[in-house]
């Protein structure tokens, strides 16, 4: 019996831990993958409306700060080949983490209850375009993604992090499916 009291809280503890993400596990979403080559010689990441570093806005709290991901995100994705005088510009025109926080049962109903205490909306605009020497746009690609979620009151500043890992990936597999294969139409080596 003292075995399998052990052995469930064992278990317990892993299962616990598991969900909490850390800088590494947003790090690793960007290894194991293989960038889309771009007749470029350079490559820009441009961030435009920036959200300010206070309430609501959380984005900067995640394990990994969302405009650093983004930059790994592009660094990843696209490999520049050197051939021509083009240059890849990724615009991230908002990339954000709002909290919203929710009415929570007070009194002594509230002690008998866990309500979801706070949401957070991740919205993510990005465009990828080649620009020539010239200025001119040889073309262009842009996608969007939005995930949101709750979390229960008592939530640690931990297991909020997680939750904004979490979010970010969501994100970045959205960007994968939806905004890659447009660049590899219309601005990857060979496309046209």
């Amino acid at each position: 019996m003292k075995r399998l009291c052990v052995s469930i809280l064992a278990f317990a503890a892993l299962v616990l831990a598991a969900p909490f993400a850390s800088a590494q596990d947003t790090v690793n979403i960007f290894q194991n993958v293989t960038p889309i080559a771009i007749d470029a010689n350079a490559m820009t990441v441009e961030v435009q409306n920036r959200p300010p570093a206070e309430y609501p806005h959380v984005g900067y709290r995640a394990p990994v700060p969302l405009e650093q991901a983004l930059n790994m995100w592009a660094k990843s994705r696209f490999a520049m080949t050197g051939a021509g005088e083009n240059t890849l510009r990724v615009t991230v025109r908002q990339a954000d983490i709002v909290e919203k926080l929710l009415p929570v049962k007070k009194g002594i109903a509230g002690w008998f209850r866990k309500d979801q205490s706070a949401e957070y909306a991740l919205n993510v605009d990005i465009a990828v375009v080649l620009i020539d020497a010239n200025g001119g746009q040889q073309g262009t690609a842009s996608a969007t993604t939005t995930n949101s979620t709750t979390v229960p009151e008592g939530t640690t500043d931990a297991e909020k992090q997680a939750v904004w890992a979490e979010m970010m990936k969501k994100a970045f597999d959205s960007l994968d499916r939806e905004l890659l294969p447009r660049v590899q139409q219309t601005i990857a080596r060979g496309a046209g």
